[in-house]
Parts: C-alpha cells; structure tokens; sequence
C-alpha cells in the first residue's frame, strides 16, 4: 500500500460552456460541465448510478495528482446530474490519499456502497494487482485498499454489481482482469460489499492470450455476461470473444469466436494525432422489462468490409443477441453521419435505458473536414439497434494531444474508455478532453421522451388548484402535412398535482408533428403549430401557458391556466344538447363512479357537471384542427 499527502485542489467549480442550437438538426446541444474542474489531468471515466437512490450518481477518473504517480477522483451527484462535488484522490478516513495504477470502474451496490475496482501497485516485485476500495457515506473517505487474491500481473479490471431482486446472487459484486502471467481473463467475486474477494478463477479459454479489454454485464435473472477482443493468429482475424455463467461464475462456457469484426488494428486500437486511443467490444443488456427484455448489445469502432455496414475505418457498429449469446445478429451502424469522406468515431460506451432504449456515446470528428478537433455524440435507438439517431451533447470541440509527462510512460497513451449511466427519463456521460488545456472530466444531462402539461377544465379544483384526481390521456404524433396521418400515440396518466403527462413515443422518427391530447371526456385539442421531437431529446408542450398553445385557441381559462373544454362526452367533436341529455340522463338514473358524465372526477354524477356541459353547450364549443 502507498500512501501519501494530498497537494491542494482546486476549489474552481466555475463552467463558462453555454448551450446552443447544432446547425446541423432541430436539437439543441445540452449544456456541459466539468465535475471538478482542477489543475490534474482526470482521464479514463466510468459512471454508475445508485440502485437505492437514481438522483444519486457516482463517477471515477485516473488522475495525476502528485508527480511520479497516478490516483483515483471521485465525484457524486445526489440531483440527478445537474451539480457535482468530489475529490481528485479518494482517501482513507485519516486523510491519506489512496495509491492507484489506473483502470478505475466504480459501481454501487445494492446497499448504496460505492466501490471502486483498480489495477494496483504491487505489492512486492513489480506486477500488477487487482486493488478494490469502498465507501458507504458517498465518498467523504474510503477503506484502505482490500487485494484480490490469486492475481499474477493485472490488466484492465473492470466490475459490476448485481442488483437485482429477481436474482439468487443479489448484492454480490464482480471482477474481471486480463492477467498477463497466467496469461487469460479471470474472475472474483464478493458477497460483502467489497471487503472481501474470492480467490481467483479463469474464465476464458485455455489459449494462451490475456484478451485485454474485457467487459461484464449480469441480467435480472444473476446470469453473468463477459466480452472481449480476440486476435486470432493463424486467420489473422479479430473476434470478440464471449463467455457465459449461470450460477454465479462457478461454471463459465466461453469461446473466443463469438463473431468476427473488422477492425482496423489489433485490440481495436486507433491511432490519430499521435493518441493511441481505442474503439474497444462494451457490452450491455436490456434490464428494461420491455419486448426486448434480455437482449445483449455489443459495440466496437470496425473499418468498412464486405458484408459490413461500416461506411468508413472508423464507425461505431453494434451487434446484438436475442438468445443469451448463443447466436449474434448481424451488425448495424451506430453513427448516423452522411460524410462519405473518413470520419473517425471511437471509445463507444453504452447504456440501455428504463424504456430499452439503446444510448451510444462516442468521440466523433464529423464536423471536422480536417480530422484533428472532436466532439461527442449520443445516438440513441428504440427498436433493438435497427435504426439510430444522433445528437451532438459536446458544446465545444477538443483537440486531443499527448499528456505530458506520459501516462504510466505510454506515449501518446490518454486511457481505454468513458462511461454512460441513465437513470428514469435522463442519460448521464462522462468523458474527459484537453479543451481548457488539461484533461479534464465532463458531462452532460440528456433528458428524452416528452412532457406535456395539460389540464381537463371540469377536473381542475378551484380551490386547491389541483385536479380533482389522476386521470388517463392519450396522446398523438400526427404528420405535419394534411392529412395529418397519426404516426404515434401513447397512453398515459396526468398527474393532478403538476398536470403533467410524461411519455415515451417509440416509432416516430425525429421531426417535426402536430401534437395531439384527447381525455375521455373533454374535446381534443392540437398543439397551434408542429412541435420537434427526436428520441434523442425531451420534448416538453404546455398547453395551459396561454390560449394560443392551442390550434384555434381552443382553450378556456380557470385559475389562470388554459384548460380544454370539458362535455364532449359522447366524442364526437362538439359540446352541444346531446352532450347535455347525456349527463342529465346519467345524473337522473343517479349514476356514480368512473363515469364518463363525471365531467370533475369526484365520481359523483350532479349538477356540477350538468352546469358544466350546459356552459360549453351555449358557447357553441367544436374541435378546430388546421
């Protein structure tokens, strides 16, 4: 273990970075922000959210905090993203800084335990180990370094968490490592949050190949996935290699073949600007409960081939499996860009959503004819990877150039990967570039689906100003050119205290449509004109803001807020006699509960919601569309 004082940090949490509209799309660019901004050099960035808490996320980087050595940040939001604290070097609870080599992965665990997994300094001679901490009060410190046992010289650790109710290995935590001396990947695990590791055991083949660049996911189910490059020197093919287990990491089946890429290099390697960087195999599973529940996702940077959907050396594809990694679907492209000149996009890193949607973030030069300065874009699918759409989430662009002095004496090495959480309707990345200079860590908070704020005069009580109950609303994409063809819709509930309705459209493609609101018994009401939307970014409509938020201004005002025209109880279009017959019969047969005659929702049928109806009948009230 070494041990030492900490410099001073930077207390600097200022962020100039303003958003902007992209002049490429209708999508605005999200505002970023640095986690820390600092004087140290943070890289290689990985993200998790708190399974007890999703407003609570944590992120780790490798950072140069003192010379001659490397450490570990890290940083915690407890709002969901929108502000950041944290320290350049985790420490113990005396205050001594916590020597790490690099490859920090942080995870949390079912308790809310944050744990980091490294490659450590040695503990005698000069190999590598696997190195573990811990800390249960968000970081203000950690436990002293805990070792796995068993490891020769280790490369590239990564973990993950089971936190799953459904699963028989709830709570426990895993490792994975390429080991260079016993030349394969292998595997620990722990049952206390950390504080202690099993001995360690392979699970890749018996080739002899350290296979660095492995990644792990676990389904609902404790069914434990890891992936991997694989070279193959007699075809001179690259793979990537795929295991399985399904008790635990007991038993594994593994194979080093899974399905060839086509990368430009050995271990996914890119090289631009004198930066060794990477387009490494991540892998992640669809946990969303949803059609494609189950589903496994591969991403790498690959080059153009026969067969393949790569347009240039340097796309994003994605790969899929339906049955557990059995057999793999046939690529798709991730990146969306037209150019057909050589663009390069590389350190892919994804999550899949609450909605099972697919979130890819990656490094992109495709506003950039020169190939030198980058960005980040998201691209983001619904249906399984089949299709995508790109936002641009970096408002400035970066120059990537070596550290200096080198990181751990690899030139132009700048580290392996950046990370991605998502958390209820919002994705979380976090990558690192030199813009200000030093390598610093950024991220954004990329909010999707749509919100649409709306309110059914009748329901809304006048006293308390909020609607008398919840209630269901069903909510249209239409095509912004007559006929007006639905495209989409979606059933959903309006809360009565916000008036809100949040919802996820999953077959409109980005673009512009009018906005459609029916309620069961209230005339529909049109957005006044079409209204942007992409899976990408949320969308928000308030037709309560003003009369005009509505074609035709179909809108009435209580309390000042707008509100549709309650009494279109039989739904066809107008508020008139037939209407008002309709809630006088229900009222005289003394008809109660859910009724659609219960134009306020107390689920009782009187002359509130007769004088209701009887008003909007004598104003003559009928659905307008353009």
């Amino acid at each position: 273990m070494f041990l030492i004082s900490e410099d001073s940090v930077s207390s600097d949490k200022k962020n100039k970075s303003v958003s902007y509209n992209s002049p490429s799309s209708s999508m605005s660019v999200p505002l970023n922000s640095r986690l820390l901004p600092g004087v140290y050099n943070q890289v290689q960035t990985s993200v998790a959210t708190n399974p007890v808490n999703n407003n609570f996320m944590s992120a780790a980087a490798i950072t140069d905090l003192y010379p001659g050595g490397y450490t570990t940040g890290a940083f915690f939001t407890t709002n969901g993203g929108n502000n950041w604290t944290g320290t350049n070097s985790i420490k113990m609870q005396n205050g001594s800084i916590i020597s790490t080599v690099g490859d920090p992965i942080i995870v949390t665990d079912k308790n809310g335990t944050s744990i980091i997994s490294f490659t450590a300094p040695p503990l005698s001679g000069s190999d590598f180990k696997v190195g573990v901490c811990y800390s249960t009060n968000y970081g203000a410190f950690w436990s002293s370094p805990v070792y796995v046992p068993g490891v020769g010289r280790a490369d590239k650790v990564i973990s993950a968490a089971d936190n799953s109710p459904l699963s028989p290995e709830y709570g426990k935590v895993y490792i994975v490592y390429s080991d260079f001396i016993n030349m394969g990947l292998y595997f620990s695990s722990s049952t206390d949050g950390g504080a202690s590791w099993s001995n360690v055991t392979r699970l890749s083949p018996s080739g002899l190949d350290a296979r660095v660049g492995a990644s792990i996911v676990i389904g609902k189910e404790g069914q434990l996935y890891v992936s991997w490059p694989y070279y193959d020197p007699v075809t001179q093919g690259n793979f990537v290699g795929f295991a399985k287990s399904t008790n635990g990491g007991s038993n594994w089946t593994a194979n080093d073949k899974a399905f060839l890429v086509n990368s430009v290099r050995i271990a996914h390697k890119v090289y631009i600007n004198g930066i060794r960087a990477n387009g490494l195999p991540t892998m992640n599973i669809d946990r969303s409960g949803g059609p494609r529940d189950g589903t496994l996702y591969i991403t790498c940077t690959e080059k153009t081939a026969a067969g393949s959907p790569a347009a240039d050396d340097y796309d994003v594809l994605i790969h899929s499996s339906t049955n557990q990694g059995s057999t793999w679907n046939n690529a798709k492209r991730v990146n969306q860009d037209s150019d057909p000149a050589l663009r390069y996009q590389f350190y892919p890193a994804f999550t899949v959503d609450d909605q099972g949607g697919v979130d890819v973030i990656y490094y992109d030069s495709r506003n950039t004819p020169t190939n030198d300065s980058f960005q980040v874009y998201l691209s983001r699918s619904l249906d399984g990877g089949n299709t995508f759409e790109d936002r641009l989430i970096s408002d400035h662009k970066f120059c990537l150039k070596a550290i200096d002095p080198t990181l751990f004496g690899v030139p132009g090495y700048i580290g392996t990967y950046i990370g991605v959480t998502s958390s209820g309707q919002s994705i979380t990345p976090v990558w690192f570039d030199n813009s200000l200079g030093k390598y610093q860590a950024w991220t954004a908070k990329i909010n999707y689906g749509a919100e649409i704020t709306y309110i059914p005069e009748g329901m809304l009580n006048a006293a308390s100003n909020k609607l008398i109950c919840r209630d269901s609303v069903k909510v249209f994409l239409r095509n912004k050119l007559s006929p007006f063809s639905k495209i989409d819709s979606v059933n959903t509930v309006l809360d009565s205290v916000n008036f809100k309705a949040n919802l996820t459209f999953k077959n409109a493609q980005a673009g512009e449509y009018y906005i459609e609101i029916f309620h069961r018994n209230s005339l529909s009401v049109w957005s006044s004109s079409p209204v942007f939307y992409s899976v990408c970014e949320k969308m928000s409509y308030d037709f309560t803001a003003s009369a005009n938020m509505a074609f035709g201004n179909l809108l009435t005002p209580v309390n000042n807020k707008w509100c549709a025209y309650s009494g279109d109880v039989n739904t066809n279009s107008v508020i008139d006699m037939f209407d008002v017959n309709m809630v006088f019969n229900d009222i005289s047969s003394f008809a109660s509960g859910n009724s659609v005659s219960d134009l306020n929702g107390d689920k009782i049928l009187d002359l509130i919601d007769l004088n209701i109806v009887m008003n909007n009948s004598n104003k003559f009230i009928q659905f307008v569309t353009p």
